[in-house]
């Protein structure tokens, strides 16, 4: 350390404790500052069961987020460091051991220069209480176990466990169970099952005690005992009388085991059935909904296993459930627009004996023209926005309607219907136009592969698997790649940027943004599906999505020359009608074209 370092603390260390300051020697480039170092001890005496404080902060303070000034420590100064480089200027240490011990701390750039500085501790014997710990063999078991506890684990900074007392509160009331004994293991059964708060408390030979707790669960389990139990009706009404049966349930290991059943329907501690022989339990409950309901199986020691399930009751008879579905929601005058209600249910009733009706202008009167058809196809002789209602009747006469739109443009492409089969369910529909010589979607995909072997999956705009029907899904770039199977329905596939480009001169001056979007006369019906922007560091958790109803961009099958993907950009608020090259981290729409 130079003068003029030592005279700017000399003052302070000579008011504190006399330092003893040991210089260093490093072999290294100096591109910073010498460090100068210092700290402070308090206190400068005491016991082994002191805490002592350091304090170094005017040193590592020195520093500064480029050049760092790292600070360690030896506590006895034996030449091996107890503490290596840190920027943490305070920290605490203990003394185990009575004696002097000189502390050494050095100051270090990354550079390598260093000071040292050291001072003197003076450290006595103290005495400190025993430090409680045990375990509890085992920490759950029902009433009938035995259970050991054992203080081995209890230390103490004197005195060895062979010279330390233990005494024990089993039940947590206060109340110590036992005098204190040089035996740390201790045994205990309980009479009642309930969580008890078990203490210890250790005493050294000094009379020094400390007192230590833990909770034990003590129960009326017995998982040799496998409950189960059915009912019988399905669906349930409010006018059946459930029967329930505990026929399966068993003790494990001995079949022959005499077991009573208990049962709480509605699971609300109120038993209707207690400790009954017979395994079967009939009951009207006649609320509507889910209601819960226990099974309790107790064997002849009055250990017991619970199960638990609900039963669901319905109205004696249920209306059926339509459901609406249009194929192609938007054309023009020449289209013919596909309507069904496959997919409506009854839960009473064969699909077979129910009945339809439609209101085609929404206006209140049904079309008797189209009474008990479950498909209808429609054509519209002018422009404009049709509501559709459909009715789905029971034989009893209860009925659920529902209601969708059919939107009529003007336009004079030919346009048709694509069914997509890939669901194994019903499939999905998708409006298609052709623009010279070529069909396209007229909505975007919404195929979401399902086998084991896909290698792409599918999203929905925010996760949310309802925008589907309206926006569509969100696809990976790999959903585009030829040489795997693609998104796409058999006979259709990714457009090229090559037939983008072609699309927009068809076009011609149709290709407007105004005409492309949803109503427009290119037939095209683009709608603004926005993005999502996947983090492959962080999956499922920064993913971000933007630009629904704002813009859109579309794939293309087409790849640069430096592995970027060609999209369809189309943003009205910047007036964007164009190829763009992106990463390949975004998932965006797909719209197909048939193969030639």
């Amino acid at each position: 350390m130079s003068m003029r370092g030592l005279s700017k603390i000399g003052m302070i260390l000579s008011a504190v404790v006399m330092m003893a300051v040991v210089s260093c020697d490093r072999n290294h480039e100096q591109t910073d500052a010498q460090p100068i170092a210092y700290f402070k001890a308090s206190p400068l005496t005491g016991s082994t069961t002191t805490i002592f404080h350091f304090d170094a902060d005017s040193t590592t303070g020195q520093g500064t987020r480029e050049s760092p000034v790292l600070v360690r420590w030896d506590w006895e100064s034996d030449g091996v460091w107890d503490w290596m480089y840190t920027t943490g200027g305070k920290l605490t240490h203990r003394f185990f051991k009575p004696g002097t011990y000189r502390i050494l701390m050095e100051a270090s750039t990354l550079s390598g220069r260093c000071d040292s500085i050291s001072t003197i501790i003076e450290v006595i014997r103290g005495y400190s209480p025993p430090r409680v710990a045990f375990t509890m063999t085992p920490d759950s078991a029902n009433i009938l176990n035995e259970f050991a506890f054992d203080a081995s684990l209890t230390k103490d900074d004197e005195d060895s466990l062979d010279q330390l007392m233990f005494r024990w509160d089993f039940e947590g009331d206060m109340k110590w169970d036992t005098d204190f004994s040089a035996n740390p293991v201790a045994r205990h059964t309980y009479s009642a099952d309930q969580n008890y708060i078990v203490r210890l408390e250790a005493r050294d030979p000094r009379q020094m005690t400390s007192i230590g707790s833990d909770t034990l669960k003590v129960t009326r389990y017995n998982d040799k005992i496998v409950a189960t139990a059915t009912y019988s009706c399905w669906p349930c009404t409010l006018e059946d009388t459930v029967r329930f049966d505990a026929t399966g349930s068993f003790y494990d290991g001995n079949p022959e085991a005499p077991l009573l059943f208990s049962w709480d329907i509605s699971d609300d501690n109120v038993w209707e059935s207690v400790l009954s022989e017979n395994r079967i339990f009939q009951r009207r409950i006649g609320i509507e909904g889910k209601t819960a309901f226990r099974l309790r199986v107790t064997d002849e020691e009055g250990l017991y296993m619970d199960f638990v399930d609900t039963v669901e009751l319905f109205q004696m008879n249920m209306a059926p459930v339509a459901r609406l579905v249009i194929g192609n929601r938007i054309g023009n005058t020449g289209s013919t627009y596909y309507l069904h209600l496959r997919g409506s249910t009854d839960r009473d009733n064969s699909y077979m004996d129910l009945k339809t009706r439609w209101d085609i202008d929404n206006d209140g009167e049904w079309e008797d023209a189209y009474n008990d058809l479950f498909e209808v196809r429609l054509t519209f002789s002018s422009p404009g926005k049709y509501p559709i209602t459909a009715r789905v009747s029971d034989p009893n006469g209860k009925f659920s309607e529902d209601t969708d739109t059919i939107w009529v443009v003007p336009g004079q492409h030919e346009t048709g219907l694509l069914e997509d089969k890939r669901t194994g369910g019903l499939p999905d529909y998708y409006g298609t136009v052709k623009i010279g010589n070529r069909w396209w979607m007229q909505s975007n995909l919404m195929f979401a592969p399902t086998g084991k072997k896909d290698t792409w999956s599918s999203d929905y705009y925010n996760n949310d698997q309802s925008m589907g029907s309206r926006y569509g899904a969100l696809y990976p770039q790999t959903a585009t790649i030829s040489s795997q199977p693609v998104a796409c329905p058999r006979g259709w596939h990714v457009p090229s940027l090559q037939e983008w480009e072609q699309l927009m001169a068809d076009l011609s001056g149709d290709a407007t943004i105004e005409r492309l979007l949803e109503g427009g006369q290119s037939e095209m019906h683009v709608i603004l599906a926005g993005q999502k922007d996947f983090n492959y560091i962080s999956p499922n958790l920064n993913d971000k999505f933007s630009g629904l109803g704002s813009l859109t961009r579309i794939w293309t099958s087409t790849i640069t020359s430096n592995n970027q993907a060609y999209v369809w950009y189309i943003d009205p608020v910047r007036g964007q009608n164009k190829s763009v090259v992106v990463s390949k981290t975004y998932w965006l729409p797909i719209r197909c074209i048939k193969d030639e």
